[in-house]
């Protein structure tokens, strides 16, 4: 296992490496010549991964089936079907990047000198794309014969010589002519040959187990779909990766040359990363020992990105501007709408974002500035939160008024309890004067329990500002008030220092105030 899965990590890591000291040298030229390479970038390794991973993929598995089957013959034959593929998929790019490439890298923001750049290195590096799916299918065949030493010893190789050829070509030194970014390219299509002259001559000379015919032998479309068909269903992983960093880089483009620049360097330093913090299993991939590393440092870089940022936010005092609150649905819906649609009427300039879920934002992680809470223990606040403490929450047992009603004149069968399937009937409550059903009546959401409830199918706990003010429920006789929890405001220890956080909070404590009866369940109820 070792022995394949080595030369396969060399392969992929001199792989990402090429592209990472092109970048390297280019960097010398300045902003604009990066930029341009960032910008060919997303589009280059989509066929890089495409034509190695996927379709590549497709004919080492082509080449492995028939040779375990004992079809030397056709696995001889395959070589020259990954021939005509590469030539023909490279021919395909070559035109795809000639006629698409200017829209395509303007729309990604490349303007003046930094989509010059981004022409001139592609129009040759892809004039040349045949070459790329000409290397990557050879040497996706040898692999396919089980030598992986080959592959990787070329693709090694290959990284070390671009080190002194690609400045060479680049600055023009000695009798070399100075090609600027397209001295990249070149060097790169330089590889590539030689890479292809390498395998050439293993698998024509017969030293391995293939000896494919010197002349190519007719197509047959079974084996071409073989290979294909393999191929297609990858390459729509490799698709969704490079287009995510196209739109990615296209949104950065706003800001400039330079951000396009340093965030296609990150994108290239990331494809380095892939083989040595991911261990690609049947299953999937698992993240190695040293993937584990960066995942850390990647968890305190975010801790200090957030705190960075909540500190700006924080030296914030203007009124405009986004005020995003986090709260219950049914705090939202049945008791904290009107005032948050007054405080809306009072502070036009705050765009209000209000995000009623049953899932908990974090706040440090600036998913929200405000959050409303029912908390049940004091303890369990996070200790990086401020709390503003407001009026405590209570809840009853309801049942529909013409339950009730149907009871006083003789009806006698058990009512149901009304339950949220991922919670069941509370500890807490009972069935006072009521007789209850075994059979329950069982809801996914807090909608829909007050809906049961109010068309008479049953009993169910609410919270007492949403029973009492309903005029369809009453409390159900005989059972007691329980308490729910205290609503808390919590906010980051900066954002809190916002003008419009802060206007926001104390509006709110006064009307959490106003409904304190309603909360407890002290407003007479509606019996």
């Amino acid at each position: 296992m070792l022995r394949l899965a080595g030369p396969n990590v060399l392969t992929t890591t001199a792989q990402a490496s090429t592209g990472l000291i092109e970048t390297y040298f280019i960097a010398r030229l300045g902003t604009d010549a990066l930029a341009g390479m960032a910008l060919v970038f997303p589009m280059l390794m989509l066929i890089q991964m495409v034509s190695a991973g996927a379709v590549g993929g497709g004919m080492l598995s082509a080449v492995s089936r028939a040779l375990g089957g004992g079809r030397l013959a056709e696995a001889n034959g395959l070589v020259w079907h990954a021939v005509a593929i590469s030539v023909g998929l490279g021919a395909l790019t070559t035109v795809a990047a000639l006629l698409a490439g200017p829209q395509l890298y303007a729309a990604m923001g490349g303007s003046g000198a930094s989509l010059v750049a981004a022409l001139a290195y592609s129009d040759v590096v892809f004039a040349g794309a045949v070459l790329l799916w000409l290397f990557n299918a050879l040497a996706a065949v040898i692999r396919g014969t089980g030598n992986m030493l080959l592959p990787a010893g070329v693709m090694c190789a290959g990284t070390v010589a671009l080190i002194p050829l690609s400045p060479a070509l680049i600055f023009g030194i000695g009798p070399l002519p100075q090609l600027g970014v397209v001295g990249g390219a070149v060097a790169v299509l330089a590889y590539y040959v030689a890479g292809i002259v390498v395998f050439a001559a293993y698998l024509w000379s017969g030293r391995g187990v293939l000896h494919p015919p010197v002349r190519p032998p007719a197509l047959s479309r079974a084996a071409l779909a073989s290979i294909l068909r393999i191929g297609a269903v990858s390459a729509v992983v490799s698709a969704t990766t490079n287009v995510t960093i196209a739109t990615a880089t296209g949104l950065v483009g706003v800001a400039g040359p330079a951000a396009v620049a340093g965030y296609g360097t990150g994108a290239r330093l990331e494809y380095l990363l892939v083989p040595m913090v991911f261990e690609k299993l049947p299953s999937g991939y698992r993240i190695t020992g040293a993937g584990e590393e960066v995942l850390e440092l990647a968890d305190r870089m975010e801790a200090t990105s957030n705190l960075l940022e909540g500190r700006v936010f924080g030296r914030d005092q203007g009124v405009r501007g986004l005020l995003r609150v986090t709260l219950a649905p049914f705090l939202s819906t049945h008791l904290l709408m009107p005032d948050l649609a007054e405080f809306a009427r009072l502070h036009p300039d705050i765009e209000m974002d209000i995000l009623s879920s049953g899932e908990l934002a974090n706040l440090t992680n600036r998913e929200a500035d405000v959050a409303i809470r029912v908390v049940y223990d004091r303890k369990s606040l996070p200790l990086n939160l401020h709390g503003l403490k407001g009026p405590d929450l209570f809840g009853g047992v309801y049942v529909s008024r013409d339950c009730i009603a149907a009871r006083s004149a003789g009806a006698s069968e058990p009512i149901r309890w009304i339950v949220i399937s991922a919670h069941g009937v509370p500890d807490w409550a009972g069935e006072g004067e009521v007789r209850t059903a075994v059979v329950p009546f069982r809801v996914t959401d807090a909608g829909s329990q007050l809906a049961a409830v109010r068309q008479g199918l049953g009993i169910t706990t609410l919270p007492c500002f949403v029973g009492d003010a309903d005029p369809l429920l009453v409390r159900v006789p005989g059972t007691d008030l329980h308490m729910y929890g205290t609503l808390w405001l919590l906010t980051q220890g900066e954002a809190r220092k916002t003008k419009r956080v802060r206007l926001f909070n104390d509006f709110l404590v006064r009307r959490l105030v106003a409904h304190a009866p309603l909360l407890a369940g002290l407003s007479p109820a509606s019996d």
